[in-house]
């Protein structure tokens, strides 16, 4: 049995473990979802070359989810200059070079120092002028107020959920701060019964640690730290080797 095994065994018994008061049992889990965090980096470091090659461009379930943003930005958001977005874990820049292209000003933030390289190579070459920094989804260096959307695709699905104030929730209320007013949060997770699970989509990328979400759960998570769900959407994956479905949730800063 794997490290990452025993310690997702372990979360998801303090998860159930109602004989623990809140504040014990979380920081508990605290502990063992920054382990996981740090294993999943590391997981991407090693990947992010074989990611680069397997997923550089723009397939139709990417397309579904920024036509999704897209219509909804222009309905909620004013039209008054070009929409700022952050880009959260923006892998190789497959999607900040999209962005752009649509007529977005593009930011991005990533924590893999492989995907790092591959983003500043992007930028060098002159391929996109995103702006990129190394910095964690729940400790974003930006200032407030300074997004129209913030955009977390497929990001949190890597932050084991334990609470307000913790790992996926931390992340959404940083997303809060950096937002404008009344600006967008697009999120995307995978479907599914709400444990933590070892997670491998079975095409060289390897093992990651995955929070499946229901979509109860899902607009817990985002009502309780300061959002009104305007959207709620499932989209199927078009990967043979993974039919699952997404969740998408757009909401607005309240």
């Amino acid at each position: 049995m794997s490290s990452n095994t025993t310690l997702i065994e372990q979360f998801n018994r303090l998860k159930a473990d109602t004989s623990l008061d809140d504040e014990s049992r979380y920081a508990r889990m605290n502990e063992i979802a920054e382990r996981l965090i740090n294993s999943t980096i590391d997981c991407y470091n090693n990947a992010a070359l074989t990611y680069n090659d397997l997923r550089s461009e723009i397939n139709t379930h990417k397309r579904l989810s920024w036509e999704i943003l897209s219509d909804t930005a222009s309905q909620y958001l004013p039209c008054d200059g070009k929409i700022k977005i952050l880009d959260v874990s923006a892998g190789n820049g497959r999607d900040l070079i999209y962005g752009r292209e649509l007529g977005y000003d593009m930011y991005g933030t990533e924590l893999s120092d492989t995907f790092l390289n591959l983003l500043n190579k992007l930028h060098s070459d002159g391929a996109t002028d995103h702006k990129v920094k190394k910095c964690d989804m729940r400790k974003l260096d930006f200032d407030d107020a300074s997004f129209d959307v913030v955009r977390h695709c497929c990001t949190l699905l890597h932050m084991p959920v334990i609470g307000k104030g913790y790992t996926a929730d931390k992340a959404l209320a940083e997303a809060h701060r950096i937002l404008k007013n009344n600006g967008l949060l697009y999120i995307e997770v995978k479907e599914g019964p709400e444990d933590l699970k070892i997670h491998n989509t079975n095409d060289g990328l390897g093992d990651r640690i995955c929070q499946f979400f229901s979509v109860d759960i899902l607009r817990e998570v985002v009502e309780r730290n300061g959002f009104e769900i305007l959207l709620t959407k499932k989209t199927p994956s078009n990967r043979a080797h993974e039919p699952i479905n997404f969740l998408v949730v757009i909401a607005r800063k309240m």
